[in-house]
């Protein structure tokens, strides 16, 4: 099946190195932002590909990350642009409330699958500590407010759901109400670009299932580090709630379960003829 997204197509080009799109996200930033950063400042310097695309590696995104929030907290990204990762982190760590630059982040799993391998491999990725699960989002709410967790402890949201629908928001958005979280990571295999476009302007950081494990720490990381934007996006993502229903919506019905989709997805692709 050919991929929806077609930002994603090509996400990681040459030993794990992402094109300017993807990288961009990951640091949560603005392509434009970046190529202004870029031409002004000289904020990095990423590789080129055969066909000319610029390639980042994960210590160069990594370090965007870091960059981009320092500027959020009023740093001029001029004094910025050429330091090294340790003098950012050292920055970051003397004006960061809290612990999280010296702890693993926490989170809270939902969807079926992600709930499924978690309880069979006893974690998701290296470096995440998961402190709730839940298999359904429409109830994971509810379910988080039941529980004994101090769902202050919840740094990120990591929800996988195979087949993403367009009024799957209002859901999203009562699941941060209720944890009190903005950094959310939405994870698909199905989706239109649509409501890929409509997800990430919710504020929510998007992509596609990875095939590693360990860019899940990235993706949670790099919406951790796009706090500050998602809450200047907050009206956005209520206003895009109300346009496809109340916080009660209901998913339409799908055609194929989580079980089936991963079915599919290991099914073979060749042809067999006579």
């Amino acid at each position: 099946m050919k991929n929806s997204d077609p930002e994603m197509q090509h996400d990681a080009q040459v030993n794990g190195s992402f094109r300017t799109g993807v990288a961009a996200r990951l640091a949560g930033l603005s392509v434009e932002t970046l190529r202004v950063w870029e031409r002004r400042y000289g904020v990095s310097d990423p590789q080129r590909s055969l066909y000319g695309w610029r390639l980042y590696s994960a210590p160069q995104i990594r370090r965007l990350g870091v960059i981009k929030r320092l500027v959020d907290q009023g740093h001029p990204i001029g004094t910025l642009a050429q330091l090294p990762i340790e003098q950012l982190l050292d920055l970051l760590m003397s004006s960061v409330s809290g612990d999280l630059m010296t702890r693993a982040p926490r989170a809270a799993l939902i969807g079926e699958g992600l709930v499924r391998r978690f309880t069979a491999h006893g974690q998701i990725c290296p470096g995440l500590q998961v402190l709730f699960t839940h298999g359904d989002l429409s109830q994971a709410a509810e379910a988080l407010s039941e529980s004994a967790i101090n769902l202050s402890l919840i740094d990120v949201v990591i929800i996988e759901i195979w087949e993403l629908v367009e009024n799957i928001a209002p859901l999203i958005t009562q699941l941060r109400q209720a944890i009190g979280v903005k950094a959310v990571v939405v994870m698909y295999r199905f989706c239109s670009s649509s409501t890929i476009r409509r997800l990430r302007e919710a504020g929510c950081m998007v992509a596609r299932v990875p095939t590693e494990p360990s860019k899940i720490l990235m993706l949670c990381n790099a919406a951790i580090a796009a706090e500050p934007m998602v809450a200047a996006a907050d009206v956005n993502t209520v206003q895009f709630a109300n346009q496809f229903g109340n916080s009660d919506a209901v998913i339409q019905p799908r055609r194929l379960n989580d079980q089936a989709l991963e079915t599919l997805i290991a099914a073979s692709n060749r042809v067999a003829c006579d």
